[in-house]
């Protein structure tokens, strides 16, 4: 999610700015869930870890680690 923020121009320069963005940016936080939502990621979280997704289940998950949409969309296609 930061990675995704910081490209699309959110202001990340607090400590605390995941929170900062749902209030100064909530359409472009919204856009980024939808992105990844498009590229076939089966969950979205934010700043939150992802394990127990994937021990429920979860086969692609998007947002770690600078993992965008695109890089989620060619994931689907390789595990399809």
């Amino acid at each position: 999610m930061g990675r995704e923020l910081r490209s699309r121009g959110v202001n990340m320069s607090t400590s605390i700015w995941s929170a900062m963005a749902l209030i100064s940016a909530p359409d472009t936080v919204r856009q980024i869930h939808q992105d990844y939502i498009s590229a076939g990621a089966d969950i979205i979280t934010t700043n939150t870890y992802v394990f127990r997704w994937l021990q429920a289940g979860a086969t692609v998950v998007g947002g770690c680690c600078g993992t965008g949409p695109a890089h989620i969309a060619k994931l689907k296609e390789l595990l399809s």
